[in-house]
């Protein structure tokens, strides 16, 4: 218990391991911030997306009845 307390004391009398501990904990967060906010809403703007729809079907016969079902 006495070393682990002795580190603690060691991380928060010097600078560089309390900027490399920011630095662990910042870069997942800002990650998690960036993931999360690009993928949170995929179909919230998409009323300004241009839509076509081309439809190519033809109408069959099928035992003696028309079958237009692109129509």
């Amino acid at each position: 218990m006495k070393m682990i307390r002795d580190e603690w004391k060691s991380i928060r009398h010097s600078k560089i391991l309390w900027i490399s501990v920011a630095v662990m904990v910042l870069i997942p967060f800002l990650y998690s911030v960036f993931f999360l906010t690009s993928v949170w809403d995929p179909y919230g703007d998409t009323k300004n997306l241009p839509v076509a729809v081309v439809n190519n079907d033809k109408p069959v016969n099928y035992q003696g009845k028309r079958f237009a079902v692109g129509e």
